[in-house]
């Protein structure tokens, strides 16, 4: 990059060469100094903590801030290319076992309720259905449609979608 203070991995992996490494354990993030300049940085063993995080809370995935900070060309840090990258799809992707039975269909079903039901008088858009937390009034011009979510899934106002409990 060039730039004072915001360094790429493939930089960080020049610097590396005759600098001494420490471990911030609080942090579970690696460190280098050499001389009077330190740089603070993610490793592999950094990611694996991270991913570990990311899988334990059950989370969607990860966010890389930029492809081109890692070493796109795998000539710097000698681990191939992207390392930190390909090693963080790895990790997120290990023990994922391929489904047992056929994937539920992720549309959900709709039943129109006519007359005076849950939505009359109600704002459009999207309920709880606090008697079948496996389904959702969706208010339509003061139609109720009783929205299904799939199998082994409960609606989730926050997000506005459907997860898993």
């Amino acid at each position: 990059t060039r730039e004072p203070g915001s360094w790429s991995y493939y930089e960080i992996c020049t610097f590396l060469n005759g600098a001494t490494t420490h471990w911030i354990d609080e942090q579970k993030v690696p460190y280098a100094i050499k001389g009077n300049e330190w740089v603070g940085f993610d490793n592999k063993q950094s990611f694996e903590i991270k991913a570990q995080y990311v899988k334990d809370n059950r989370f969607g995935g990860a966010f890389v801030y930029s492809l081109d900070m890692d070493d796109f060309s795998g000539d710097f840090c000698r681990q191939g290319k992207y390392p930190l990258v390909s090693h963080l799809h790895s990790l997120l992707y290990s023990e994922v076992l391929p489904p047992t039975t056929s994937r539920p269909s992720l549309e959900t079903t709709a039943t129109p309720v006519f007359g005076r039901g849950f939505c009359f008088g109600k704002i459009d858009g999207n309920y709880v259905n606090v008697n079948n937390p496996t389904t959702f009034y969706q208010c339509v011009s003061g139609i109720t449609y009783i929205q299904t979510c799939p199998a082994n899934l409960i609606y989730n106002k926050r997000c506005d979608c459907c997860v898993y409990h």
